[in-house]
């Protein structure tokens, strides 16, 4: 009967991780006071961040590839849109900080072959890449249009990633469990069972929603 219950916990634990993975799925849904679902956030008073400064195209692709949602401005010392711009991206890299939002700048004039890749022929330009592949872009300094970009990437970002990462807990913390049953101990066929049912859990996440195979009542 220990063992038993030791599965079942091990089943309420994987229940667990998966509301989980659904609450940080919608973490970037937006609820602003006074406002409905769904509305971008106000940023201007968040804590400015840094810029990343992308100087090589190694450094692009690791920046854009490494970041669940990455922004990047295509800019020049010498262009004052670009420079108004800044400040104001500043603090959406502070307000979106928790988001897993990274915003860096790309000098045209240090990294023309960059520039030409992505077709940026006047400047401000930024673009919004969403597991490593562009989700959209503005040309200029509006600033509001681009945490607007910003927002909608950030809520309907793919979720295939999370769930993936929820499964591999599940899949752990079975490990946990069967590595209880020393060699010949009674029920470990029970447990054996109960841990390849965990193994293939699968999440499904639509519309907020995920769906977990009801486990078969273990045998006592």
């Amino acid at each position: 009967m220990r063992i038993i219950w030791m599965v079942l916990g091990a089943l309420f634990v994987a229940s667990v991780l998966i509301v989980a993975a659904i609450a940080s799925i919608h973490s970037c849904i937006v609820r602003p006071k006074g406002g409905s679902e769904g509305t971008v956030r106000s940023y201007s008073d968040a804590a400015p961040l840094e810029l990343t400064n992308l100087t090589t195209d190694e450094e692009f692709d690791a920046f854009v590839k490494g970041s669940k949602i990455a922004v990047v401005k295509f800019t020049a010392s010498w262009c004052g849109p670009c420079k108004r711009l800044t400040p104001e991206l500043q603090k959406m890299a502070g307000f979106y900080a928790d988001d897993g939002v990274a915003i860096g700048e790309v000098d045209v004039d240090a990294n023309g072959p960059l520039s030409d890749k992505y077709k940026v022929k006047s400047i401000p330009r930024t673009f919004v890449f969403v597991n490593g592949q562009v989700y959209g872009d503005i040309v200029g300094s509006r600033a509001h249009a681009i945490n607007k970009l910003i927002g909608k990437a950030c809520r309907e970002r793919p979720t295939v990633e999370t769930a993936e990462e929820v499964v591999e807990e599940v899949v752990e913390s079975s490990e946990a469990v069967e590595a209880v049953i020393e060699e010949g101990a009674e029920g470990s066929e029970t447990v054996e069972e109960a841990v390849e049912s965990l193994e293939t859990v699968e999440v499904v996440v639509e519309e907020g929603t995920a769906e977990e195979p009801a486990p078969e009542t273990p045998a006592e």
